[in-house]
This record gives C-alpha cells, sequence and structure tokens, in this order.
C-alpha cells in the first residue's frame, strides 16, 4: 500500500487485510491477517454456498 519514490524516505510496514460485505445485512468486516492462505479466510468467514467474487 505504500511505495517509496526515488528510493527515498523510509519502509512503511505493510499489513494484508481482509474483509467482506453482505448486502442483504448491511453488514461488513474488516481483518488484519498474517496469513494470506485463502482456504483459512474462506472457512473462517464465509458460510458454504456463498458467492464470492474477487479482483483476482
Amino acid at each position: 500500500m505504500a511505495k517509496r519514490k526515488y528510493n527515498r524516505g523510509h519502509i512503511v510496514p505493510q499489513r494484508w487485510v481482509f474483509g467482506g460485505y453482505c448486502p442483504e445485512t448491511k453488514k461488513g468486516f474488516l481483518e488484519i491477517v498474517p496469513n494470506r492462505s485463502a482456504d483459512i479466510l474462506i472457512v473462517k468467514h464465509i458460510s458454504p454456498g456463498s458467492i464470492i467474487i474477487s479482483d483476482e
């Protein structure tokens, strides 16, 4: 999320964030995740049979 321009300045630590939103209940969540494994994230947060839309 942060990039040094012209190799100047200090490096900002980066964190991965996972989020989801349910349009029916209008509830969403964001969570900082140390492990980006899709299996772990999907099993923990997504109900079976849900439709998943991703940017990748």
